[in-house]
């Protein structure tokens, strides 16, 4: 049974905003650095991971048109494949969204570098990102409403920069830079396959919408609207904000620079006043960011536990109707995870977690096609138009994942399988499948 009306607390705007919010975070601000060592060719890789961002939105949109149980992908797993299947896709998604908010802290730690000029050493920046975790774990323990109202406020903030520091880039674009192509070394297919990995990171969240969908206001008209609008901003903010650095900065300063953003406002505007006051908004925006995917990583075990799939305590709720032990838990191996992960290089640290999230989640997006295909088989979506989605976004996601390579597939699936004992545990207790 469905939550009722009265504490369906997330309207359009706001999961407009959740989708948007979690979208253009900490890749936003980071990975114009990292793409940079592709070359030019990278803003094909955007074209390209776009493209297919806004196939999968689409596909999340006919899935949540149909079901609106809380959760998100694991719940459409389930309708297909029954709950064995729908276990581990919930155990992989939970694990990826909180292995993603580490890279969220990390990029954080580069904009806080840039802002005290350096004199942050490495252990007092795994501090700071210690004390926001918790903070940002304070206010989601406060309510949906509230961390929804803190979203919206930070998506509008972060949002500024984004767009008026590109726009100022336009004012020194250089098309020479461009002709940096392909970076020596590299082939055409190898940069564009490795670039379209790093820039699929951008496009995790796109699912956000459907994971709280019990507190969503009219879910089958809200979740498919606001994932696929949320996606196309998302879009567009980035391939303009991208063409607009690589052509402002040079590529080799670019790739070196662990706060990009900062640097482009640096080159625009002159002196070091306006860098450090994107650097102050590149902050804002990882802390958003972090929010609204704190938002979704308390709602996963929640969902799972109340459709029997995770053990029963994940599905307590406070009296604000706050699922308290999946945030906690959460909370706790996140920290797990900037300790391991822990490096000097503040942009090997990011592009590691980065890539061990985005592959996994490859992984899960391609359970969710072949769910979208059994489905269509069932009946359940019939017309031809789903038929080519399906095409396509097998197509898509086949191709991103051949470009992951051997070493991140086999992380990643480790990543999911990692639940094997929690699994064992509840197989009797797992509920039939129909």
């Amino acid at each position: 049974m469905g939550a009722s009306s009265t504490h369906r607390t997330i309207g359009l705007i706001s999961a407009i905003s959740l989708v948007a919010g979690n979208l253009v975070g900490s890749g936003a601000f980071m990975l114009p650095s990292g793409l940079a060592s592709y070359g030019s060719i990278s803003l094909l890789s955007w074209i390209f991971t776009s493209t297919g961002a806004l196939i999968l939105a689409l596909i999340f949109a006919k899935f949540s048109m149909k079901f609106h149980a809380t959760g998100g992908p694991h719940v459409f797993a389930g309708e297909a494949f029954g709950s064995h299947v729908s276990f581990f896709v919930a155990w992989g998604y939970w694990m990826l969204t909180w292995i993603g908010n580490a890279a969220i802290v990390v990029a954080m730690y580069g904009y806080l570098s840039d802002l005290s000029d350096g004199r942050l050493n490495s252990l007092e920046l795994f501090l700071i990102g210690l004390c926001v975790l918790f903070l940002i774990t304070l206010v989601n323990l406060r309510g949906i409403k509230e961390a929804s109202f803190i979203q919206n406020l930070v998506t509008l903030l972060k949002l500024v920069p984004m767009v008026l520091v590109p726009i100022a880039a336009f004012f020194i674009f250089d098309p020479e830079r461009l002709t940096h192509f392909i970076p020596t070394g590299k082939t055409a297919l190898g940069a564009f396959n490795g670039a379209a990995l790093l820039t699929l990171w951008s496009f995790v969240g796109i699912e956000s919408a459907t994971v709280p969908a019990e507190d969503v206001k009219d879910p089958h008209i809200t979740i498919p609207k606001a994932t696929i609008y949320g996606t196309l901003i998302a879009a567009v903010i980035y391939i303009l904000g991208n063409l607009a650095l690589l052509g402002a900065v040079d590529h080799t300063e670019l790739a070196q620079s662990s706060a990009p953003f900062a640097l482009a406002a640096d080159k625009v505007f002159g002196g070091l006043f306006w860098g450090n006051v994107v650097a102050a908004a590149a902050v804002v925006c990882c802390i958003g960011t972090l929010n609204g995917w704190m938002l979704v990583v308390g709602q996963i075990p929640f969902g799972a536990a109340k459709q029997g799939l995770f053990p029963k305590f994940f599905a307590l709720q406070s009296n604000r109707r706050v699922p308290i032990y999946g945030i906690i838990i959460s909370a706790i191996c996140m920290a797990c995870i900037l300790t391991m992960t822990f490096d000097p290089d503040l942009s090997k640290q990011f592009l590691f977690i980065a890539e061990l999230a985005t592959t996994t989640i490859l992984l899960l997006f391609i359970v969710m096609l072949l769910a979208f295909g059994k489905l269509i088989q069932k009946g359940v979506f019939a017309s031809r138009p789903d038929r080519i989605l399906l095409i396509l976004g097998i197509a898509y996601t086949s191709w991103t994942l051949y470009g992951a390579g051997l070493k991140m597939v086999a992380l990643s699936a480790i990543v999911v399988i990692s639940g094997s004992p929690m699994y064992m545990y509840m197989r009797k207790k797992l509920p039939k499948t129909k």
